[in-house]
């Protein structure tokens, strides 16, 4: 296994890697795929793998997604399908979409802390040159300046000042660090919502609020709860989003909201998944524990779920009817039947995937190489 990437300081590398380690070792010890739970409330994984999935998306999107793009939404696709295809999910669209959200969130950490290291080197533009001399040890020289022209460009710059003001008007964080608040609730079933939001921002070793603006919020809820009608059943979710409120993607106290967050592309992406393999939807915190299958010994990263579906050989695909031209089709189904068999290919067979992950790294689009990995 490579050396973890994790997506916080030298401190917490080590912890990371522990939690890949454990993850290798319990995916060696089951006989088949590992489970992943989802509170359907917070969108979030929890449970075993609550720390291990987030960790290991970061360690991919570190190692095979080129840092110079502004945001996520200005990633190739054919990354954000890279990734997918190592991780060997299971095919649920809403799975997926949790995974490309968790891709974009890492992806905006990782170029938070090259930032930083960054600034370390450059002050003013004459510092250019000395900073890309610097480049972070999981960088090359050259991919290291493409990131550098990006921190320099007028659109960044600024807004990366509106961040930092926009970070100045938070008014309380949280205090359980990576543990999210969907596990809290996991781990103490039958505490509320309110109560556990309370536990998110108290100090542990005096249990104090973090500040008066944390306690007034708190003391704001409990009001509200306390001031309903007997006759009305407004919960507690209700009552943390009238108190704290929303923004794009998110809702305060809970957690993220998938709707309205993936771009017209995933939409597509989990739409043709849920097409080619009828999964159902999920129940809040059902975890998905398929049964394995012969295909399932071979190479599987993850070790989560695979298709079960007899391999088919590359030639056996290339003797397959082939797919219609665009100019017989519009383009979205141009797309949709292209895009199935591809997913087709990839799921069919470990060896397939291996194929397409060699091609896909050795492509001339990608800039990032050198940067592979022998996994588990």
């Amino acid at each position: 296994m490579v050396a973890n990437v994790d997506d916080s300081g030298d401190a917490r590398k080590g912890r990371g890697r522990n939690v890949l380690v454990n993850l290798e070792e319990r995916r060696k010890n089951s006989t088949g795929p590992l489970p992943l739970e989802v509170d359907s409330v917070s969108n979030k994984i929890v449970g075993l793998e609550s720390k291990a999935f987030p960790r290991l998306v970061g360690r991919e999107v570190a190692l095979h997604v080129p840092g110079h793009h502004p945001s996520w939404a200005n990633v190739p696709e054919q990354y954000e399908h890279l990734i997918l295809t190592k991780l060997r999910l299971d095919s649920h669209p809403k799975l997926v979409a949790i995974s490309i959200v968790e891709m974009a969130e890492k992806y905006k950490t990782r170029k938070n802390i090259r930032l930083q290291h960054f600034r370390e080197y450059y002050e003013n533009p004459e510092d250019f040159e000395n900073a890309v001399k610097n480049p972070p040890s999981e960088l090359n020289k050259d991919q290291w300046r493409l990131i550098c022209e990006l921190f320099t460009t007028p659109d960044f710059i600024q807004r990366s000042k509106q961040n930092s003001i926009n970070r100045q008007k938070m008014k309380f964080s949280s205090t359980t660090g990576s543990v999210t608040m969907a596990e809290i609730l996991r781990q103490k079933q039958g505490k509320g919502y309110i109560e556990t939001w309370k536990e998110c921002h108290t100090k542990k070793d005096t249990n104090t609020f973090i500040n008066e603006d944390a306690k007034n919020k708190y003391e704001e809820m409990l009001t509200t709860r306390n001031s309903a009608p007997e006759s009305s059943q407004v919960s507690e979710l209700e009552i943390l989003r009238q108190t704290l409120g929303e923004r794009r993607g998110h809702q305060r106290g809970v957690g993220r909201k998938l709707k309205g967050q993936s771009s017209r592309r995933r939409s597509q992406l989990a739409m043709l998944i849920n097409r080619s393999y009828g999964k159902q939807l999920l129940t809040p915190t059902q975890p998905i524990r398929p049964k394995p299958s012969r295909s399932q010994k071979g190479f599987n990263p993850m070790g989560f779920h695979q298709s079960h579906q007899i391999p088919t050989s590359f030639q056996q695909l290339l003797q397959q009817p082939r797919v219609p031209s665009p100019g017989m089709l519009s383009f979205e189904k141009f797309h949709s039947q292209m895009y199935q068999s591809y997913l087709q290919f990839v799921f069919q067979s470990p060896n397939n995937s291996q194929v397409l992950l060699k091609m896909m790294t050795q492509s001339p689009q990608t800039d990032e190489d050198d940067a592979t990995t022998n996994f588990f």
